[in-house]
Protein backbone atom coordinates (compact mmCIF):
# COMPACT_ATOMS: atom_id res chain seq x y z
CA UNK A 1 0.00 0.00 0.00
CA UNK A 2 2.91 2.72 0.68
CA UNK A 3 4.08 1.67 -2.75
CA UNK A 4 0.95 2.40 -4.22
CA UNK A 5 0.08 5.87 -2.72
CA UNK A 6 3.71 6.92 -3.27
CA UNK A 7 2.66 6.28 -6.70
CA UNK A 8 -1.16 7.33 -7.15
CA UNK A 9 -3.20 9.48 -5.41
CA UNK A 10 -4.58 7.59 -3.10
CA UNK A 11 -7.82 7.78 -0.39
CA UNK A 12 -6.91 6.22 1.78
CA UNK A 13 -10.42 6.54 3.40
CA UNK A 14 -12.00 4.65 0.15
CA UNK A 15 -9.51 1.93 -0.25
CA UNK A 16 -11.28 -1.70 -1.50
CA UNK A 17 -9.98 -4.65 -2.32
CA UNK A 18 -11.88 -7.70 -4.58
CA UNK A 19 -10.13 -10.36 -6.50
CA UNK A 20 -11.04 -14.01 -8.63
CA UNK A 21 -10.83 -17.29 -7.83
CA UNK A 22 -7.66 -18.06 -5.02
CA UNK A 23 -7.15 -14.20 -5.16
CA UNK A 24 -11.19 -13.51 -4.11
CA UNK A 25 -9.65 -15.89 -1.09
CA UNK A 26 -7.00 -13.60 -0.58
CA UNK A 27 -9.03 -10.61 -1.16
CA UNK A 28 -11.24 -11.19 1.64
CA UNK A 29 -8.80 -12.97 3.89
CA UNK A 30 -6.60 -9.81 4.04
CA UNK A 31 -9.76 -7.75 5.15
CA UNK A 32 -10.38 -9.86 7.72
CA UNK A 33 -7.06 -9.45 9.05
CA UNK A 34 -6.55 -5.73 8.47
CA UNK A 35 -10.76 -4.27 8.42
CA UNK A 36 -9.66 -0.92 9.18
CA UNK A 37 -7.43 -0.33 6.56
CA UNK A 38 -10.43 -1.34 3.71
CA UNK A 39 -13.37 0.16 3.41
CA UNK A 40 -14.98 -2.96 2.05
CA UNK A 41 -13.83 -5.92 0.10
CA UNK A 42 -15.31 -8.46 -2.56
CA UNK A 43 -14.44 -12.14 -3.72
CA UNK A 44 -15.71 -13.89 -7.21
CA UNK A 45 -15.78 -17.33 -7.92
CA UNK A 46 -13.44 -17.70 -4.42
CA UNK A 47 -12.31 -20.60 -2.80
CA UNK A 48 -13.33 -19.17 0.67
CA UNK A 49 -13.11 -22.32 2.13
CA UNK A 50 -9.29 -23.95 1.66
CA UNK A 51 -10.52 -27.36 3.03
CA UNK A 52 -12.26 -27.60 -0.34
CA UNK A 53 -8.54 -27.26 -2.11
CA UNK A 54 -6.35 -29.23 0.30
CA UNK A 55 -4.66 -31.08 -2.86
CA UNK A 56 -4.87 -28.09 -5.01
CA UNK A 57 -2.74 -24.52 -5.24
CA UNK A 58 0.15 -26.06 -3.09
CA UNK A 59 -2.40 -25.45 -0.11
CA UNK A 60 -0.55 -29.08 1.46
CA UNK A 61 2.89 -27.56 0.80
CA UNK A 62 2.08 -24.02 1.82
CA UNK A 63 0.26 -24.76 5.38
CA UNK A 64 2.47 -27.76 5.85
CA UNK A 65 -0.28 -30.24 6.07
CA UNK A 66 0.86 -33.68 7.50
CA UNK A 67 -1.88 -35.70 7.01
CA UNK A 68 -3.60 -35.63 10.18
CA UNK A 69 -7.04 -35.32 9.87
CA UNK A 70 -7.78 -33.52 12.79
CA UNK A 71 -4.62 -30.64 12.65
CA UNK A 72 -4.89 -30.77 9.76
CA UNK A 73 -8.20 -29.44 9.62
CA UNK A 74 -7.46 -26.63 12.13
CA UNK A 75 -5.00 -25.58 10.33
CA UNK A 76 -7.59 -25.35 7.05
CA UNK A 77 -10.02 -23.24 8.69
CA UNK A 78 -7.53 -21.04 10.54
CA UNK A 79 -6.05 -20.06 6.98
CA UNK A 80 -9.72 -20.32 5.36
CA UNK A 81 -11.70 -16.75 4.68
CA UNK A 82 -14.67 -19.20 6.25
CA UNK A 83 -12.54 -19.49 9.22
CA UNK A 84 -12.37 -15.85 10.45
CA UNK A 85 -15.70 -14.82 9.37
CA UNK A 86 -16.15 -13.64 13.28
CA UNK A 87 -13.85 -10.88 12.02
CA UNK A 88 -15.60 -9.41 9.05
CA UNK A 89 -18.58 -9.26 11.06
CA UNK A 90 -16.84 -7.04 14.31
CA UNK A 91 -15.83 -4.99 11.80
CA UNK A 92 -19.67 -4.04 10.82
CA UNK A 93 -18.55 -3.90 7.34
CA UNK A 94 -20.59 -5.02 4.46
CA UNK A 95 -19.10 -6.97 1.74
CA UNK A 96 -19.71 -8.58 -1.72
CA UNK A 97 -18.81 -11.79 -3.36
CA UNK A 98 -19.98 -13.49 -6.53
CA UNK A 99 -20.15 -17.23 -8.10
CA UNK A 100 -21.52 -18.65 -10.99
CA UNK A 101 -24.09 -22.14 -10.77
CA UNK A 102 -21.77 -24.25 -12.56
CA UNK A 103 -18.27 -23.43 -10.73
CA UNK A 104 -16.81 -26.07 -8.78
CA UNK A 105 -16.62 -23.41 -5.78
CA UNK A 106 -20.21 -22.92 -5.88
CA UNK A 107 -21.40 -24.43 -3.06
CA UNK A 108 -18.64 -23.77 -0.78
CA UNK A 109 -19.61 -19.83 -1.94
CA UNK A 110 -23.55 -20.66 -0.73
CA UNK A 111 -22.01 -21.82 2.53
CA UNK A 112 -19.87 -18.98 3.02
CA UNK A 113 -23.58 -16.81 2.60
CA UNK A 114 -25.26 -19.20 5.02
CA UNK A 115 -22.48 -18.96 7.34
CA UNK A 116 -22.42 -14.65 6.99
CA UNK A 117 -26.21 -15.02 7.44
CA UNK A 118 -25.19 -17.06 10.79
CA UNK A 119 -23.02 -14.74 12.19
CA UNK A 120 -24.68 -11.70 11.29
CA UNK A 121 -21.97 -10.14 8.37
CA UNK A 122 -23.44 -7.94 6.01
CA UNK A 123 -23.52 -9.08 2.64
CA UNK A 124 -24.17 -8.86 -0.79
CA UNK A 125 -24.28 -12.35 -2.72
CA UNK A 126 -24.54 -12.58 -6.31
CA UNK A 127 -25.34 -15.68 -7.94
CA UNK A 128 -26.01 -16.29 -11.42
CA UNK A 129 -25.53 -18.65 -14.49
CA UNK A 130 -21.84 -19.08 -15.14
CA UNK A 131 -18.81 -21.13 -14.25
CA UNK A 132 -15.02 -20.71 -13.15
CA UNK A 133 -13.82 -18.48 -16.17
CA UNK A 134 -13.31 -15.08 -17.33
CA UNK A 135 -16.73 -14.36 -18.68
CA UNK A 136 -18.31 -14.95 -15.70
CA UNK A 137 -15.36 -12.64 -14.05
CA UNK A 138 -16.39 -10.12 -16.49
CA UNK A 139 -20.02 -10.29 -15.90
CA UNK A 140 -19.71 -9.79 -11.92
CA UNK A 141 -16.88 -7.39 -11.35
CA UNK A 142 -18.71 -4.79 -12.52
CA UNK A 143 -21.23 -5.47 -10.07
CA UNK A 144 -18.54 -5.41 -7.17
CA UNK A 145 -17.10 -1.71 -8.75
CA UNK A 146 -20.77 -0.99 -8.51
CA UNK A 147 -21.21 -1.24 -5.27
CA UNK A 148 -17.62 0.00 -4.03
CA UNK A 149 -18.81 3.36 -5.23
CA UNK A 150 -21.74 3.29 -3.67
CA UNK A 151 -20.40 2.82 -0.54
CA UNK A 152 -17.85 6.57 -1.15
CA UNK A 153 -19.49 9.07 0.63
CA UNK A 154 -21.59 12.19 -1.95
CA UNK A 155 -19.79 10.42 -5.18
CA UNK A 156 -23.65 10.22 -6.96
CA UNK A 157 -25.04 13.31 -6.08
CA UNK A 158 -26.17 15.60 -9.19
CA UNK A 159 -24.82 18.88 -9.70
CA UNK A 160 -27.09 19.11 -12.48
CA UNK A 161 -30.55 17.85 -12.23
CA UNK A 162 -32.69 15.80 -15.00
CA UNK A 163 -36.26 16.76 -15.29
CA UNK A 164 -38.92 15.78 -13.72
CA UNK A 165 -42.54 15.66 -15.08
CA UNK A 166 -43.71 15.16 -11.74
CA UNK A 167 -42.54 18.57 -10.93
CA UNK A 168 -43.49 20.63 -14.32
CA UNK A 169 -46.71 18.88 -14.56
CA UNK A 170 -49.53 22.29 -15.26
CA UNK A 171 -52.21 20.23 -13.72
CA UNK A 172 -50.39 19.27 -10.56
CA UNK A 173 -49.04 22.41 -9.24
CA UNK A 174 -46.24 20.57 -7.70
CA UNK A 175 -43.38 23.10 -8.62
CA UNK A 176 -45.17 25.75 -7.16
CA UNK A 177 -45.71 23.85 -4.14
CA UNK A 178 -42.06 22.64 -4.09
CA UNK A 179 -41.35 26.45 -3.89
CA UNK A 180 -43.70 28.02 -1.62
CA UNK A 181 -42.76 25.38 1.25
CA UNK A 182 -38.98 25.50 1.02
CA UNK A 183 -38.47 21.93 -0.31
CA UNK A 184 -34.99 21.31 -1.22
CA UNK A 185 -34.52 18.52 -4.02
CA UNK A 186 -30.92 16.55 -4.48
CA UNK A 187 -30.74 14.03 -7.25
CA UNK A 188 -28.34 11.21 -6.66
CA UNK A 189 -27.44 8.89 -9.36
CA UNK A 190 -26.58 5.09 -8.86
CA UNK A 191 -24.76 3.36 -11.68
CA UNK A 192 -24.88 -0.38 -12.06
CA UNK A 193 -22.87 -1.22 -15.20
CA UNK A 194 -23.76 0.79 -18.20
CA UNK A 195 -26.79 1.81 -16.46
CA UNK A 196 -27.61 4.60 -14.66
CA UNK A 197 -30.38 5.21 -12.18
CA UNK A 198 -31.67 8.73 -10.61
CA UNK A 199 -33.07 8.71 -7.03
CA UNK A 200 -35.34 12.28 -6.15
CA UNK A 201 -34.81 13.14 -2.63
CA UNK A 202 -37.20 15.94 -1.67
CA UNK A 203 -36.38 17.37 2.40
CA UNK A 204 -37.95 19.81 4.63
CA UNK A 205 -36.81 20.35 8.08
CA UNK A 206 -39.15 20.76 10.62
CA UNK A 207 -41.15 19.08 13.41
CA UNK A 208 -42.11 16.70 10.97
CA UNK A 209 -39.39 13.54 10.22
CA UNK A 210 -41.21 10.92 9.01
CA UNK A 211 -40.03 9.31 6.00
CA UNK A 212 -41.51 8.54 1.94
CA UNK A 213 -41.20 6.63 -0.87
CA UNK A 214 -42.71 6.35 -4.27
CA UNK A 215 -41.07 3.62 -6.70
CA UNK A 216 -43.07 3.96 -9.20
CA UNK A 217 -42.64 6.72 -11.18
CA UNK A 218 -45.81 6.69 -13.14
CA UNK A 219 -48.35 7.15 -10.34
CA UNK A 220 -48.86 10.35 -9.72
CA UNK A 221 -50.97 10.70 -6.80
CA UNK A 222 -48.62 9.13 -4.93
CA UNK A 223 -45.95 11.46 -6.13
CA UNK A 224 -48.35 14.42 -5.22
CA UNK A 225 -48.80 13.03 -1.95
CA UNK A 226 -45.20 12.64 -0.93
CA UNK A 227 -44.20 16.06 -1.70
CA UNK A 228 -47.64 17.29 0.91
CA UNK A 229 -46.49 14.92 3.31
CA UNK A 230 -43.09 16.85 4.05
CA UNK A 231 -45.01 20.18 4.28
CA UNK A 232 -44.32 20.48 7.96
CA UNK A 233 -40.85 18.38 7.61
CA UNK A 234 -39.22 15.17 6.31
CA UNK A 235 -37.77 13.12 3.55
CA UNK A 236 -39.91 12.13 0.82
CA UNK A 237 -38.05 9.68 -1.82
CA UNK A 238 -39.02 9.03 -5.26
CA UNK A 239 -37.61 7.28 -8.02
CA UNK A 240 -37.24 9.27 -11.18
CA UNK A 241 -38.01 6.91 -14.00
CA UNK A 242 -39.47 9.22 -17.24
CA UNK A 243 -42.51 8.65 -15.66
CA UNK A 244 -42.72 4.88 -16.14
CA UNK A 245 -43.36 1.99 -14.10
CA UNK A 246 -40.20 0.30 -14.47
CA UNK A 247 -36.55 1.56 -14.21
CA UNK A 248 -35.47 3.75 -17.01
CA UNK A 249 -31.64 4.13 -17.53
CA UNK A 250 -30.11 7.47 -18.26
CA UNK A 251 -26.62 5.76 -19.10
CA UNK A 252 -25.70 5.15 -22.32
CA UNK A 253 -27.98 3.95 -24.19
CA UNK A 254 -30.74 5.68 -22.26
CA UNK A 255 -33.81 3.77 -22.25
CA UNK A 256 -36.78 1.62 -20.41
CA UNK A 257 -35.57 -1.38 -18.34
CA UNK A 258 -37.31 -4.50 -17.77
CA UNK A 259 -37.12 -4.76 -14.06
CA UNK A 260 -40.11 -3.50 -11.58
CA UNK A 261 -37.96 -0.90 -8.98
CA UNK A 262 -40.36 -2.96 -6.09
CA UNK A 263 -38.64 -6.04 -6.95
CA UNK A 264 -35.38 -5.39 -6.55
CA UNK A 265 -35.13 -5.33 -2.70
CA UNK A 266 -32.97 -8.92 -2.49
CA UNK A 267 -29.41 -8.57 -2.19
CA UNK A 268 -28.90 -11.32 -4.97
CA UNK A 269 -31.11 -8.77 -7.49
CA UNK A 270 -28.76 -7.29 -9.78
CA UNK A 271 -30.11 -3.88 -8.97
CA UNK A 272 -29.69 -4.17 -5.42
CA UNK A 273 -27.21 -1.77 -5.53
CA UNK A 274 -30.04 1.30 -6.29
CA UNK A 275 -31.98 -0.63 -3.47
CA UNK A 276 -28.97 -0.36 -1.15
CA UNK A 277 -28.95 3.50 -1.69
CA UNK A 278 -32.81 4.20 -1.14
CA UNK A 279 -32.37 2.40 2.19
CA UNK A 280 -29.57 4.22 3.11
CA UNK A 281 -30.99 7.16 2.13
CA UNK A 282 -33.88 6.28 4.39
CA UNK A 283 -31.87 6.00 7.41
CA UNK A 284 -34.13 2.82 7.39
CA UNK A 285 -34.04 0.84 10.90
CA UNK A 286 -35.77 -0.78 13.01
CA UNK A 287 -36.39 2.99 14.76
CA UNK A 288 -37.53 4.71 11.75
CA UNK A 289 -41.15 4.33 10.39
CA UNK A 290 -41.22 4.39 6.46
CA UNK A 291 -44.46 5.08 4.65
CA UNK A 292 -44.56 3.61 1.23
CA UNK A 293 -46.76 5.68 -1.07
CA UNK A 294 -48.62 3.00 -4.23
CA UNK A 295 -51.68 4.48 -6.47
CA UNK A 296 -52.95 0.62 -8.52
CA UNK A 297 -54.35 1.14 -12.03
CA UNK A 298 -58.41 1.37 -12.93
CA UNK A 299 -59.79 -1.42 -13.79
CA UNK A 300 -56.93 -3.40 -12.43
CA UNK A 301 -56.83 -6.66 -9.68
CA UNK A 302 -55.34 -5.14 -7.07
CA UNK A 303 -58.75 -4.77 -5.22
CA UNK A 304 -59.69 -6.30 -1.83
CA UNK A 305 -61.52 -9.21 -3.38
CA UNK A 306 -58.69 -10.60 -5.39
CA UNK A 307 -55.98 -9.38 -2.71
CA UNK A 308 -57.73 -12.16 -0.36
CA UNK A 309 -57.09 -15.30 -2.47
CA UNK A 310 -53.32 -13.93 -2.43
CA UNK A 311 -50.95 -16.65 0.01
CA UNK A 312 -50.32 -14.88 3.45
CA UNK A 313 -52.68 -12.41 3.11
CA UNK A 314 -55.75 -11.12 5.39
CA UNK A 315 -58.35 -8.53 4.93
CA UNK A 316 -58.52 -7.27 8.59
CA UNK A 317 -60.83 -5.07 7.82
CA UNK A 318 -63.32 -4.05 4.35
CA UNK A 319 -64.72 -0.94 5.97
CA UNK A 320 -64.31 1.34 2.86
CA UNK A 321 -66.47 0.72 -0.29
CA UNK A 322 -63.79 1.97 -2.27
CA UNK A 323 -62.10 -1.59 -2.33
CA UNK A 324 -59.13 0.01 -4.05
CA UNK A 325 -58.00 1.68 -1.11
CA UNK A 326 -55.97 0.21 1.73
CA UNK A 327 -53.17 0.32 4.44
CA UNK A 328 -50.93 -2.64 4.01
CA UNK A 329 -49.08 -3.80 7.02
CA UNK A 330 -46.28 -6.35 6.60
CA UNK A 331 -45.37 -8.69 10.21
CA UNK A 332 -43.27 -11.48 10.92
CA UNK A 333 -45.61 -13.36 12.60
CA UNK A 334 -48.70 -15.23 11.35
CA UNK A 335 -51.46 -12.84 13.12
CA UNK A 336 -50.98 -9.42 14.60
CA UNK A 337 -49.88 -9.15 18.27
CA UNK A 338 -51.68 -7.12 20.72
CA UNK A 339 -50.25 -3.63 20.00
CA UNK A 340 -50.37 -4.15 15.93
CA UNK A 341 -54.24 -5.47 16.96
CA UNK A 342 -55.07 -1.91 18.78
CA UNK A 343 -53.57 -0.10 15.46
CA UNK A 344 -55.74 -2.01 13.53
CA UNK A 345 -58.94 -1.36 15.33
CA UNK A 346 -58.26 2.21 14.91
CA UNK A 347 -58.12 1.84 11.57
CA UNK A 348 -61.15 -0.03 11.35
CA UNK A 349 -63.42 2.57 13.37
CA UNK A 350 -61.67 5.46 10.90
CA UNK A 351 -63.39 3.16 7.84
CA UNK A 352 -60.22 2.26 6.46
CA UNK A 353 -59.77 -1.09 4.27
CA UNK A 354 -56.54 -2.96 5.95
CA UNK A 355 -54.23 -5.53 4.66
CA UNK A 356 -52.08 -7.88 6.79
CA UNK A 357 -49.26 -9.67 5.27
CA UNK A 358 -47.32 -12.47 6.94
CA UNK A 359 -44.14 -12.95 5.73
CA UNK A 360 -42.41 -16.20 7.08
CA UNK A 361 -38.59 -15.45 7.94
CA UNK A 362 -37.66 -18.72 6.50
CA UNK A 363 -39.34 -17.59 2.83
CA UNK A 364 -37.13 -15.59 0.09
CA UNK A 365 -40.08 -13.34 -0.60
CA UNK A 366 -40.76 -11.55 -3.54
CA UNK A 367 -38.12 -9.06 -3.50
CA UNK A 368 -40.52 -6.13 -2.81
CA UNK A 369 -39.82 -3.18 -0.11
CA UNK A 370 -42.93 -4.38 2.40
CA UNK A 371 -40.86 -7.94 3.25
CA UNK A 372 -37.75 -6.61 2.95
CA UNK A 373 -39.22 -4.47 5.69
CA UNK A 374 -40.52 -6.79 7.51
CA UNK A 375 -37.32 -8.84 7.73
CA UNK A 376 -35.14 -6.66 9.30
CA UNK A 377 -37.98 -5.22 11.93
CA UNK A 378 -38.11 -1.67 10.07
CA UNK A 379 -41.96 -0.01 10.66
CA UNK A 380 -43.33 -0.18 7.18
CA UNK A 381 -47.15 0.96 6.11
CA UNK A 382 -47.84 1.22 2.46
CA UNK A 383 -51.02 3.46 1.46
CA UNK A 384 -52.49 2.42 -1.78
CA UNK A 385 -55.12 4.16 -3.58
CA UNK A 386 -56.94 4.02 -6.96
CA UNK A 387 -55.07 6.38 -9.50
CA UNK A 388 -56.43 9.38 -11.17
CA UNK A 389 -56.42 10.01 -14.58
CA UNK A 390 -53.15 12.08 -15.83
CA UNK A 391 -53.57 15.52 -17.18
CA UNK A 392 -57.11 15.92 -15.71
CA UNK A 393 -56.81 17.81 -12.34
CA UNK A 394 -60.31 16.73 -11.04
CA UNK A 395 -59.25 13.58 -11.05
CA UNK A 396 -55.73 13.82 -9.82
CA UNK A 397 -57.24 15.90 -7.12
CA UNK A 398 -59.40 13.41 -5.89
CA UNK A 399 -57.17 10.58 -5.83
CA UNK A 400 -54.29 13.00 -4.20
CA UNK A 401 -56.97 14.03 -1.35
CA UNK A 402 -57.92 9.76 -0.76
CA UNK A 403 -54.30 9.22 -0.36
CA UNK A 404 -53.75 12.07 2.37
CA UNK A 405 -56.94 11.22 4.00
CA UNK A 406 -55.64 7.07 4.65
CA UNK A 407 -51.88 9.31 5.12
CA UNK A 408 -53.68 11.14 8.15
CA UNK A 409 -55.29 8.12 9.72
CA UNK A 410 -51.96 6.30 10.87
CA UNK A 411 -50.21 9.68 11.27
CA UNK A 412 -53.11 10.05 13.86
CA UNK A 413 -52.97 6.72 15.60
CA UNK A 414 -49.33 7.61 16.39
CA UNK A 415 -47.34 5.07 15.80
CA UNK A 416 -44.97 4.41 18.69
CA UNK A 417 -42.00 2.73 17.94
Amino acid sequence: MPLISEKYPVDKNDLFITGLSMGGHGALYLFEQKPGLFRSAGSTSGVLDLSSSRNRYRIKNLLGLTGNAKSDSLLLMKYSVIGNIRKIAASGKEIIFSCGTEDPFYQVNNAFRKACDQSGVKAIYISAPGTHNYAFWHFSIKYHFDFFKSLVPDSSVLTKKIADADILSPTRKNARFIKNHGIKLQQVAVDVGDKRFIINVFTKKGKQKQKFIVVHDSEDAAFDTGLRAIKHGGTFIALENNENRSFYSYGSPKGSVHQDPNRMFNKDNPYWPVAQKIIELLKASPKELIFALHNNKPGGNFILDTIATWKNISILSDKDPDKRSLIWIPFSQPEPDQKLAKEISFYKKKGMNVVYEYVPQSERGDGSLSVYSSRHNIPYRNIEVEAGVRGDRKSELKSRRKQLKYLKAVRDFGIIL
